[in-house]
């Protein structure tokens, strides 16, 4: 989870964040207002409580540049540390404080931090079948991906926004699918191994994705507490027909339920629901609610939907056992509604990446003999 955290953390900070959080004008100047715990900053909408502001001071003393970690225990301030004066510029605010200490924080650090500011950005586009189509969502090709950070960073900016990109002209193989990944990417081993190749029909693992039926849209591994956050696909090899791939924005779904059904979407945020993977040698289980909310400002962090991998339910009373059959089907309803479903074809040579927390996938039924390979990030 913390793993998780720090990716989604590094990724909106390697995307940018927007101009008027990240640049403050300089032409700005603060008005500062010291209270008995706190210094407003009303031309930029802040308030610093005092010990907050004593905690994050970032000079060599109190903090390990290094290290990125703090040199101090914050037991050793005093509880009731207050600002003695403060000088400010339009770069930086300077404090002196009541232990003796002399603090220097930017602008931009100061309000980069503040939790108003966190519920205020966001990157994402929610989409459907039809914006999605006409999104500038990545597509690059193979050489320009891993010759050129921009385009690089395009790919990273895409599965902020959209949750999906794709890498064209690549050697149908698992090696260099591995390699392209391995570009910006550690791959996350599970009891599928690293990376994993799997042929439709032939049944290595106990799952469904290895026959020819048709797949529902899902996420995966929602048997463990933590799911990879991205997950590869890679058709190396095609010989059939059907098998389109097919993808839908659990966020969007998400915002529809809530929108149309906010009682039922409370309860999808806090019914636990137990999923399970059994197999001759593996038995994984975890127990989480469908949709989790991000606790610091209330929007969906991740999606865990997958009707195929649901145990046993065996966490809720006789009174609430019809509800939540009601409340999963509306959410079952969404996911299937044509106009959220996006169906395209996933030739080889194309690599797909996209965030297992968010986006669900699927594929029509196929014949033939079509080999899969991929990993979990």
């Amino acid at each position: 989870k913390v793993l998780r955290k720090v990716d989604e953390e590094l990724l909106e900070v390697y995307v940018n964040l927007p101009e008027e959080v990240a640049q403050p004008k300089p032409t700005e100047s603060p008005r500062l207002i010291m209270s008995s715990d706190c210094i407003s900053v009303h031309s930029r909408n802040l308030k610093l409580n005092y010990f907050w502001l004593r905690d994050h001071c970032r000079c060599s003393e109190c903090y390990n540049h290094a290290t990125r970690q703090r040199r101090f225990s914050l037991l050793t301030l005093p509880p009731d540390v207050k600002a003695q004066s403060c000088q400010f510029s339009d770069e930086s605010l300077s404090v002196s404080w009541s232990d003796g200490h002399e603090s220097q924080y930017s602008w931009d650090f100061l309000v980069a931090n503040t939790c108003e500011v966190r519920e205020r950005q966001s990157s994402k586009v929610l989409w459907d079948a039809v914006t999605i189509t006409s999104s500038d969502f990545a597509r690059v090709p193979l050489g320009d991906f891993m010759g050129d950070d921009d385009v690089a960073k395009r790919v990273v900016e895409s599965l902020v926004r959209f949750g999906v990109a794709f890498v064209d002209k690549v050697p149908p193989n698992i090696s260099c699918t591995e390699l392209a990944i391995r570009r910006l990417f550690p791959v996350h081993k599970t009891f599928f191994g690293e990376m994993w190749s799997f042929e439709s029909g032939v049944m290595k693992q106990s799952d469904t994705a290895y026959t020819h039926e048709a797949l529902g849209a899902h996420t995966d591994n929602t048997y463990f507490c933590d799911p990879s956050g991205l997950q590869i696909l890679h058709c190396t090899e095609f010989d059939g027909d059907g098998g389109e791939s097919l993808l839908v924005d659990g966020f969007k779904v998400a915002s529809e339920v809530r929108r149309k059904h906010p009682e039922v979407y409370e309860r999808l945020c806090t019914t636990e629901i137990p999923f399970e993977y059994i197999d001759e040698t593996h038995h994984h289980s975890y127990t989480a609610p469908i949709i989790k909310r991000d606790n610091i400002n209330d929007a969906v962090e991740q999606i865990r939907f997958n009707l195929y991998d649901r145990a046993p339910m065996n966490t809720l009373p006789f009174d609430k056992i019809q509800q939540f059959y009601d409340d999963i089907r509306i959410m079952a309803t969404e996911v299937e509604a044509s106009r959220n479903e996006w169906w395209f074809k996933l030739s080889p040579g194309t690599v797909m990446i996209f965030d297992n927390w968010r986006l669900l996938h699927g594929r029509a039924a196929l014949t033939g003999k079509r080999n899969m390979c991929g990993c979990y990030v």
